[in-house]
């Protein structure tokens, strides 16, 4: 029975019929075979489970490390998305402010050009003034030059 108390003392639990039995049926030698192929499957069993335990481990800072690279690059494209949004209204106020100085200076151009066909009229208008008064100048004084001459012309033929 001694070979029962340890048994159940490394492993921890009540034996059953079952187990009993099988304590009896392979002896002494056979428990103690028993015993370390359990210590090695055990033995085993745990360094699987450090490697295991060592590989989650690994996992879990390579999960966290791309989850924080992640969230940098997330906030850096909420940050550019930031300024995209902000550059865009900037450009939009901006071709606002284009369109209407625009408008203004087209407006402005057009009253220059009203005011350029205005002058042009009038510059046409006084352009013919004066040669219709050149003109109407220059007939008088022809006429008066035939005055003039005529008389002498008229003595000498005298």
């Amino acid at each position: 029975m001694p070979e029962f108390a340890a048994f159940t003392a490394m492993f921890g639990f009540k034996a059953t019929l079952w187990g009993f039995a099988i304590l009896f049926s392979i002896g002494t030698l056979g428990f103690l075979a028993v015993w370390f192929m359990l210590e090695a499957q055990l033995q085993e069993k745990e360094e699987s489970l450090l490697t295991k335990e060592s590989a989650i481990s690994q996992l879990q800072e390579n999960s966290t490390a791309k989850v924080q690279e992640l969230e940098h690059r997330l906030t850096e494209k909420e940050d550019l998305t930031g300024l995209l949004e902000q550059r865009t209204a900037e450009i939009t106020n901006l071709r606002s402010e284009s369109q209407t100085r625009v408008g203004m200076l087209e407006a402005q151009l057009q009253e220059k050009e009203e005011s350029l066909l205005t002058k042009e009229s009038a510059i046409s208008q006084l352009q013919e003034n004066f040669t219709a008064k050149v003109q109407e100048l220059e007939h008088r004084l022809t006429e008066k030059e035939e005055q003039m001459f005529l008389p002498r012309n008229k003595w000498r033929e005298l």
